[in-house]
């Protein structure tokens, strides 16, 4: 995809974000959100649509795990082996989206809606994410027999059993090591054969971490589990939206929310 719409003037700037990106996880986002923009403005100038539209997702992902260092959030940081307290990816991720929304801005004779995908608003206190390393060493140490197990995204998994009976077993089991941890380590979903989990304690599990599994078993949970990420950032309802052209006089400034853009756009295209 980059030697067939990557254009040549940006060839060093994205060489730079993957070298950046060795040590600096969140450019990789960052050079995703790139090519679709160049795949989008390929298309864009070469069709002439009279709609195009393009959804970035790097900032949201960046904005989760890096809002607290933030310059202008006053917040407890990141730890220093997260990220370094003089970087902040935020603030690079504006300049970056600034560079590409600029190209849009420049061009003539065109309407152009720029609306935020809601907001985030920083937690009071970090939240870290891990996931279960080895789903089936942790399966045989508290005991359970299942028929498969499917990782999901980030701290989820399912498993599959031959029968509802098995599945209760594995549910109360889990339950009982919340109960005796005296903390809700799992989130869980029985859906009859099937169990969805979710690991959501949201505390650093450093090496040496106990975990009672029941009343004559403890394990080193930190054995078990790999770091995803720190939480930063949670979802607002509030939103923004910016306009440019002659979309402007579509728009009804008054009790307005950008989840109602989609009318905006029809009210356009009837007039």
């Amino acid at each position: 995809s980059f030697v067939v719409f990557l254009r040549k003037k940006f060839l060093f700037k994205v060489s730079y974000l993957l070298f950046k990106s060795l040590k600096n996880k969140w450019c990789k986002a960052l050079i995703f959100d790139f090519l679709l923009n160049e795949i989008h403005i390929k298309f864009f100038k070469k069709y002439k649509t009279d709609f195009s539209t393009i959804f970035f997702n790097a900032g949201a992902h960046i904005q989760h795990h890096y809002l607290n260092n933030s310059n202008v959030i006053n917040n407890t940081k990141n730890p220093e082996w997260y990220v370094e307290k003089s970087i902040d990816p935020v603030f690079e991720t504006y300049i970056f989206y600034d560079e590409l929304i600029n190209e849009y801005l420049k061009m003539k004779n065109i309407s152009l809606l720029i609306a935020t995908g809601l907001t985030q608003k920083p937690y009071d206190k970090s939240k870290f994410y891990y996931r279960l390393s080895n789903y089936q060493k942790f399966m045989k140490v508290i005991g359970i027999d299942y028929e498969s197990i499917e990782p999901k995204m980030s701290r989820d998994f399912l498993v599959k059993f031959k029968n509802s009976d098995l599945s209760n077993i594995f549910e109360n089991k889990l339950l009982k090591i919340n109960e005796i941890n005296q903390d809700k380590f799992f989130d869980i979903d029985n859906r009859g054969n099937d169990v969805f989990v979710s690991l959501i304690y949201p505390e650093e599990i450093r090496k040496g971490f106990k975990l009672k599994v029941d009343e004559n078993l403890t394990i080193d949970f930190s054995e078990y589990v790999n770091f995803v990420a720190i939480k930063n950032g949670e979802h607002s309802s509030t939103g923004y939206l910016f306009s440019k052209g002659s979309i402007d006089n579509f728009i009804n400034n008054e009790n307005f929310h950008v989840k109602e853009i989609y009318n905006i756009i029809n009210s356009y295209f009837k007039k």
